[in-house]
Parts: structure tokens; C-alpha cells; sequence
């Protein structure tokens, strides 16, 4: 078979064989790399610790989270400065390697193509987003010395990142860093990943967030991947102007991490609504990036677009789980609720939820004020329930809930629950990986979303409390 990218030893592939496709105009194979890979593989491992509790089935692939932590050093910075970058070797392979994996998928504001090597804003995102949630797996089974190296590996890749992807005259983050470490200063969608993992500055994400949602952005039915001020735009080009439901998912995510509610609120229902106008409600891996109005009422039909697509029907989970705000931390026995009900949501019921070991059926609430308020009807017994305080918007409100579950639940080793609550960073020490609470097979295991209906036994009630200053 021949390797397109040639990747390096331990990175994550995925092998295509179409040798035998009545399509192809000519026999060819392929190996697809994504250098995102790794970073959801250590992801994955500490989301199934989180949500199961379950250390013996870390314990069976913990070598497999040291081989992966160990390449992304190794192998994943290419030339030493502190960033990940991909390369491609190969005159087969594919030149970019990001979720963006299209040949034109990175350009300069000119419209002029980016070289490789090339480091992408989200990468550096999801490998710091990694390493925390591996931190956080390692914490919580008492290694603290190798939690606390994770964290500081985490929190310097955060600051090198924002002294040199933020462009202030912009108030933006750069696309990438090009070969010669130069910022590519075009403005796309993959922002709202960065915002996703937590790496972006609390006083940095207003901008952010605002900058997604102007004109040339934000689409009506979702966020653009490319500004359509872009000399490169085409509503009808797969990564230069379409929408991608998953990638608006990740938008969404960002949002409500941060306590931008009312962006969050009107995000999600642009894409709830896009998916109305589908066969079956199904969202399709992409569609148009055309505007929103009496004049084009429709969204567009990307020609070739996956239907369905796991993706896609994972961004509707995305946006379910961020407004219920649950975040299960089972080696604690902790449930973390945080939810923001929107008024056209005024109710949500979550039954048979599984944590841990355990079940809990939860009714949260949007009131009058504009609060949603949650109340856990059934199970949850023995678990520790807690909710971040308030906060304005722009801070990680994340962080804060694992800063509040670190003050109240003992952890294994009491040095290392120390090492959270008294350093000098929270959202440092503290910080939730985004993914850890959207990859979940386990957070919506027969949950039934509609109006309540519920022995109410025993029922625990509290206000979710979020600051609207």
C-alpha cells in the first residue's frame, strides 16, 4: 500500500484502500493522517475515567497514554518551538492535515496557498485540551507529580499560544503560524475550537466571540468556515465559505464554556432550525454558507455532502449537552451541573442518566428571570452535586466547576487536592477539557428529552446561578 503522508512513528492514521471502487478514474490507495488524533485518543481515555470511574480500564491502555503523550513531543513538534506543526513527505499525500484536510483549506488573506510546514490554531488547542484532561485522570488517581508536570506543560503551550496567535489589531486569532513561525492572519471558523479547549485568554474570548458572530461569519444557519470577506469565499467550497453543523457545534461549546449564553442561545437555534430543512431532521456533513434572508431562505446543498454523518448528528449532542451543563467526575463521585435552559427550551428532562456506577433523572428548568434552575428527582445517592458560582461573561465557568469540585470533594491524595485549590491560576490547575464533556457514549444513555414526567423522590433542588452583568 502506498503511505500518502508518511507518518511519523506512533502517529494516528487512517488507511483508505479504493483500489476497488467502480468510481475511481484510476487505481489508487491512500493513508490519511490527522494530526488532531492523538489529542482525542488521550481525551477519550480520560473522558471514560471521568464518566465510568473505572481506573483498571485506564490502567490497560496507560501505556498507550504514556507512547501518545511521549510522540506528541517528540515527533509532533517538528522543529522544537513549543508548537505542533504537520508536514507532508510524501508527494502522494495529502497537504493539509488538520479537520480542514482540503489542498486549499489554508490561505493567506490574499488567497495565496500556506506552505508546509504548518501549524494550525485548533491543533494547538486540542493538544493542550489533552494534556490537561490526562493531568486531570492522573490527579484524581492520586499521581499528582505527574499531573502537576501536565499542567504546566499545559499552561506554557497557553501562553506561548496567545503571545503569538493573538493579532491585536484584529482582535483575533491568526489561522496558523506559516513555515518562517509568520501569522496567517485570516479569519476562519477554527476560533471556535480554540475557544472549545480552553486555550484562549478570559480576556481575549469577548472579541472572539464577537467576531464569529458578524456578518461575514455567521451565515443565519451557522458559522462559516471562511470569512465571506475572503477573496478565497465560495458558499459552495468545501472548507473556503460552507457551514459545517460539527464546526458551529464546536462554536457553541466555546460559547457556553465562557458564559456567552445569549450567543450561545442564538447559535444553537440557527442550527436546530438549519436542520428542519433536511430529509428526517438529519443534518448533512456540510451545506451552503449563503446569508440568511426572504432572499435566500435556504442554505444551499453542498453537492456531495455525507448524509447522514456522524459528525453532524454529534453536533446536536454537542448543543443537548451544553445546555444541560452535566459534567459526571466518577472517581470523585461528583456531578457537576451547570445548565442554561434558552426561552424557547423552557423545560428539559434527563431520565436514567448513568454516572458511574449509578442513575440520576434530572429536570432542569428556564425561569421567569432567566435562569434555569435543575432538580435531580431520582438516584445520585452519595454524590456530590455542585455548581460553578457566578460569573460575568468571559470567564472560563469550566474552570470554575472543577475549582469547585476540587474544594469539595477529597481527592486520593490530599497534596494533590491542595495543588488545586491553592494555585495561584484556577483555570490553570482547574480547567475542564471541553471534549471530555461532549464525547460521552455514556451521558445520554436513554435520557428522554421532552416534559417532565417523574416520581419525584427525594428531590434536591438548587438555581443554577450565572451572572447576566
Amino acid at each position: 500500500m502506498t503511505t500518502a503522508t508518511t507518518p511519523s512513528p506512533g502517529k494516528s492514521c487512517i488507511s483508505g484502500n479504493s483500489d476497488r471502487s467502480p468510481f475511481s478514474a484510476r487505481r489508487h490507495s491512500s493513508t490519511i493522517t490527522d494530526y488532531s488524533a492523538p489529542a482525542y485518543f488521550l481525551i477519550g481515555a480520560a473522558l471514560h475515567l471521568a464518566e465510568s470511574g473505572d481506573g483498571r480500564a485506564f490502567a490497560d491502555i496507560r501505556s498507550k497514554v504514556q507512547v501518545t503523550l511521549a510522540w506528541m513531543d517528540r515527533y509532533g513538534d517538528i522543529d522544537g518551538d513549543g508548537f505542533y506543526e504537520y508536514r507532508t513527505r510524501s508527494r502522494q499525500g495529502i497537504k493539509n492535515q488538520g479537520w480542514k484536510d482540503s489542498g486549499q483549506a489554508i490561505l493567506y488573506p490574499d488567497g495565496s496557498l500556506v506552505r508546509d510546514p504548518i501549524a494550525v490554531a485548533e491543533v494547538q488547542g486540542l493538544y493542550y485540551a489533552a494534556k490537561q484532561a490526562v493531568a486531570l485522570a492522573f490527579a484524581s488517581l492520586g499521581e499528582r507529580e505527574r499531573a502537576a508536570r501536565l499542567l504546566d506543560q499545559a499552561a506554557a503551550l497557553k501562553k506561548r499560544f496567545n503571545a503569538r496567535f493573538w493579532m491585536p489589531d484584529l482582535d483575533f486569532l491568526a489561522r496558523a503560524l506559516d513555515p518562517e513561525k509568520r501569522q496567517v492572519r485570516t479569519i476562519a471558523s477554527n476560533a471556535g475550537i480554540c475557544l472549545a479547549s480552553g486555550i484562549v485568554d478570559d480576556d481575549k474570548t469577548d472579541a472572539v466571540v464577537e467576531r464569529l458572530m458578524r456578518r461575514d461569519m455567521f451565515s443565519g444557519w451557522g458559522i462559516r468556515t471562511l470569512s465571506s470577506d475572503h477573496p478565497a469565499y465560495n458558499p459552495l467550497a468545501y472548507h473556503l465559505g460552507t457551514v459545517w453543523p460539527v464546526s458551529t457545534a464546536h462554536a457553541c461549546v466555546g460559547f457556553k464554556r465562557y458564559g456567552f449564553d445569549d450567543q450561545f442561545y442564538k447559535l444553537a437555534e440557527a442550527v436546530l432550525e438549519a436542520a428542519g430543512l433536511f430529509e428526517f431532521d438529519r443534518l448533512p456533513e456540510v451545506f451552503g454558507g449563503h446569508e440568511r434572508g426572504r432572499r435566500q431562505p435556504y442554505p444551499g446543498l453542498y453537492p456531495g455532502g455525507c448524509s447522514p454523518q456522524a459528525w453532524s448528528a454529534s453536533a446536536v449532542i454537542q448543543i443537548c449537552h451544553m445546555m444541560t451543563g452535566i459534567m459526571t467526575l466518577a472517581p470523585l463521585k461528583t456531578l457537576v451541573v451547570d445548565p442554561a435552559l434558552p426561552e424557547w427550551l423552557p423545560e428539559v428532562a434527563l431520565r436514567n442518566l448513568r454516572i458511574g456506577d449509578d442513575r440520576a433523572s434530572i429536570i432542569l428548568r428556564h425561569d421567569e428571570s432567566g435562569d434555569t434552575t435543575h432538580e435531580i428527582v431520582e438516584g445520585a445517592e452519595g454524590w456530590r452535586v455542585v455548581s460553578p458560582p457566578p460569573s460575568r461573561p468571559g470567564v472560563d465557568r469550566f474552570a470554575l466547576a472543577l475549582a469547585e469540585a476540587a474544594l469539595r470533594s477529597p481527592l486520593r491524595n490530599a497534596r494533590t487536592r491542595d495543588s488545586l485549590r491553592h494555585s495561584e491560576d484556577v483555570s490553570r490547575r482547574c480547567r475542564a477539557v471541553t471534549s471530555i464533556n461532549l464525547r460521552s457514549p455514556t451521558l445520554f444513555s436513554k435520557p428522554i428529552l421532552g416534559a417532565a414526567g417523574f416520581s419525584k423522590t427525594s428531590p434536591r433542588r438548587s438555581r443554577g446561578a450565572r451572572s447576566r452583568s
